[in-house]
C-alpha cells in the first residue's frame, strides 16, 4: 500500500471526509509533513498520503488497531516482495545452466510413444486422424458407446499407457471398425 487519499481513510474507517479532516489536524508535524496536510485540505485533485501519514490520521481517529493491521499488512507486502524478486534472481541465474543441460541431453524431453496395434486407436487419436477436436466430455460418451460396441462385437479393447502422465494412467484404444460406427452415429 503506497498511503491513502482522504476519501479512501473515511471509507475505511467508516467515518465522514470533515471528519478526517479534523483528524489531519491533530496529527503531530513529526509524523506528518506538514505541506501534505495543508496540500490535501485545499486541494481539489485526490491529495494521497505516504504510508506512515496515512497510518497516523488513522491513529489520529483512534483507530490504532486498524493502522497496526495496515502496517502489519504493508510490511508482510514488502517481504513478499523481496521473496519474490529473491526467487527470481535466483531462477535467473540458474536459467542458463538449465538450458544447457537440457540442449546436452536432448533425450531428456522424449517421451516413449505408447505401443499401439495400427487398428487401434483411441477416441482422441481417431478423432485427430479425422481432423476433428474432440473434449474430455465428448470423448468420454464416445468412449462409453465404443465400449458398448466393442463388448456387442467381440472386439478386444486395449489399454494403453498416457504419455508423459506422472502418475500410471491409462486410456482405452478401440479397433478401427467400432471407432467409424460410433464417429457415423
Amino acid at each position: 500500500m503506497d498511503g491513502m487519499t482522504i476519501k479512501q481513510i473515511a471509507e475505511l474507517c467508516g467515518a465522514g471526509e470533515t471528519t478526517v479532516r479534523r483528524w489531519i489536524d491533530t496529527v503531530p508535524f513529526a509524523e506528518m509533513a506538514k505541506p501534505s496536510a495543508e496540500i490535501a485540505k485545499v486541494s481539489n485533485e485526490p491529495f494521497r498520503f505516504t504510508l506512515p501519514e496515512t497510518l497516523a490520521i488513522i491513529r489520529a481517529g483512534g483507530k490504532s488497531t486498524l493502522a497496526d493491521l495496515l502496517e502489519d499488512n504493508a510490511q508482510r507486502k514488502e517481504t513478499a516482495v523481496a521473496v519474490r524478486d529473491a526467487v527470481q534472481d535466483q531462477i535467473k541465474a540458474l536459467l542458463p545452466a538449465i538450458v544447457q543441460a537440457l540442449r546436452s541431453t536432448p533425450d531428456l524431453l522424449a517421451l516413449p510413444a505408447p505401443e499401439i496395434p495400427q487398428d487401434y486407436y483411441t477416441i482422441k487419436m481417431y478423432a485427430a486422424l479425422r481432423g476433428m477436436w474432440v473434449g474430455n466430455s465428448t470423448a468420454v460418451t464416445f468412449g462409453r458407446h465404443a465400449a458398448e460396441l466393442s463388448r456387442i462385437q467381440g472386439k478386444e479393447v486395449k489399454r494403453i499407457p498416457v504419455p508423459g502422465s506422472e502418475i500410471r494412467q491409462e486410456v482405452s484404444a478401440f479397433h478401427i471398425s467400432i471407432l467409424q460406427e460410433v464417429f457415423t452415429l
